[in-house]
């Protein structure tokens, strides 16, 4: 697999899987769904802005920084774009379960997304290790 390609599928990745949750989360705010007040509001944008925006603007700074030279070449570590990919997945999935088991959870949606928080962002952190040495790694 070449270092474009791959690139492109993990860039392809994020913005398919998370545009359409940023999308969602909007919808919900706009509609009420969680509400009028505001306070409460900014817990679902402080929750969705740490985890998910931040991968996203890593993609980007990855593009911008790596430019496409080099994009012919074969990744240096299959393995590692793997893992990478997997570890996105899987991210990307527990932050849709969240937010559909939102609504029927026993607890508040304040506190689901609190609570919700605490995991994610360790899991946040083995996603952003493994998509920083994918690209830090496939930079010539």
């Amino acid at each position: 697999m070449t270092i474009g390609r791959a690139r492109a599928t993990l860039s392809l990745l994020w913005v398919f899987a998370g545009g359409p949750l940023l999308l969602l989360m909007v919808a919900r705010s706009v509609t009420g769904f969680y509400g009028k007040d505001n306070s409460e509001l900014l817990e679902v944008w402080a929750w969705i802005a740490t985890l998910l925006l931040p991968m996203l603007g890593l993609i980007v700074a990855a593009w911008s920084a790596g430019g496409a030279h080099g994009d012919e070449q074969p990744v240096r570590s299959i393995a590692v774009f793997w893992g990478a990919f997997l570890f996105s997945v899987v991210y990307l999935s527990t932050l849709y379960l969240v937010v559909a088991l939102e609504p029927p959870a026993p607890d508040p949606w304040v506190n689901v997304f609190r609570t919700s928080g605490w995991y994610l962002g360790f899991f946040q952190a083995l996603v952003v290790a493994a998509i920083g040495k994918f690209f830090i790694e496939n930079v010539h």
